[in-house]
């Protein structure tokens, strides 16, 4: 009988999903090379939620033995993994794996071997195609990020041929993110990146770092709305890459809806005016609010006082953000690439001058901005 393992792995701020194969010695659990069954096609979809990823992967598999099989396949969990979380219990928490093999779903059998817990099961795989889908939840992490989530390809070198055929990824969200993706170039550290941007998704920002004794890093930064979403489709997909990207929240357009963001102090030029403005409009709602910057250690009053400091240019730009904030597109190609390169803009040729109604807030900015322009 040929032994076959989807596994999961957590940790405190990572996850990990595994298609690999067991076999079993001695009441261990083994990982072993398939040689009579192909991945054929992968559809893996991450969505990250409020508190936690949502993790959907539709494989199919070619049983090229003329009989069938009854593999043994389950998630395991190591143990130091799952204490960070004190209110997570694998056994008390089943349902939120659900499996299907042949759509028929799989009942799981609970085992734990000393610091190893395992949800098994056992289906049956025909002569032929076999669909598998499976479906689980996983929280996010602690820390400056909402969590890491790295999806492992490199185990599915152990089926028949060493490739999949056909692999399609989707990463969703269901609010405001910023992802970072990270490629070390030793063979060791190797992840899927530079993923095609649909609709308000981008790619903002692309760094790799200088050669030193720890190698080169490469990071490229992606921002996204649940209006967007990244793909790739590889074919022949020789699994010697993993998936791994960092989520952080950003405060999003056109909404001006709240959230943890990395941003630079309002200093030109690495300031951020979609920060600027929507502090200042926070501030303008509710004379109470203050943003503290802990680097800098004060807290920022926003204020028409601290235009004086800025140029003509910085000027314009901070009047038309407030355009930029609803996707308004700019015929004047400078402020067009400027936006352009900001991770909070998505243009949309929809919305023009009559469609964008400021409230009261904005109303008072704009006019700010005007009677600083006019001294110039």
């Amino acid at each position: 009988m040929k032994k076959i393992l989807l596994v999961i792995f957590i940790t405190s701020t990572i996850v990990y999903a595994n298609d690999g194969g067991i076999a079993i010695a001695g009441g261990a659990l083994h990982p072993v090379n398939i040689t009579n069954i192909t991945m054929e096609y992968e559809r893996l979809n991450i969505t990250c939620k409020e508190n936690y990823f949502e993790i959907e992967a539709y494989i199919e598999l070619y049983n090229h033995d003329s009989a069938s099989v009854q593999p043994l396949l389950g998630f395991e969990f190591y143990e130091g993994m799952l204490s960070h979380y004190d209110s997570y219990r694998l056994d008390e928490n089943i349902n939120r794996f659900v499996l299907h093999v042949n759509n028929v779903r799989q009942k799981f059998e609970y085992r734990i071997r000393d610091e190893m817990h395992t949800l098994v099961f056992q289906p049956v795989l025909n002569p032929g195609n076999n669909t598998v889908f499976h479906k689980f939840h996983l929280p996010y992490g602690f820390g400056s990020a909402n969590g890491i989530v790295s999806y492992i390809l490199k185990t599915s070198s152990r089926w028949k041929d060493g490739i999949i055929r056909d692999i399609e990824i989707y990463i969703r969200t269901e609010r405001n993110i910023m992802l970072c993706f990270e490629e070390w170039n030793m063979s060791t550290r190797r992840y899927v990146r530079t993923f095609q941007t649909m609709g308000e998704s981008k790619l903002f920002r692309n760094i790799t770092t200088p050669p030193s004794g720890s190698g080169i890093f490469h990071y490229e930064y992606y921002s996204l709305t649940p209006n967007g979403y990244l793909y790739k489709n590889i074919k022949n997909f020789i699994p010697d890459r993993d998936i791994k990207f960092q989520t952080t929240e950003f405060t999003g357009m056109p909404q001006y809806q709240d959230g943890r963001y990395d941003d630079p102090p309002y200093r030109w030029p690495n300031a951020n005016p979609f920060i600027l403005l929507y502090d200042w409009k926070k501030y303008i709602e509710n004379n109470e609010y203050r943003r503290y910057f802990a680097g800098g250690g004060y807290f920022f009053v926003p204020s028409d006082e601290m235009l004086e400091s800025l140029n003509s240019e910085q000027l314009r730009i901070l009047r038309n953000s407030l355009y930029a904030i609803y996707g308004y597109v700019f015929n004047d190609i400078f402020l067009q690439e400027y936006f352009n390169r900001q991770y909070w803009y998505f243009p949309n040729p929809n919305i023009n001058m009559s469609n964008i109604i400021f409230d009261d807030a904005e109303k008072r900015i704009l006019e700010y901005i005007f009677v600083e322009e006019r001294k110039r």
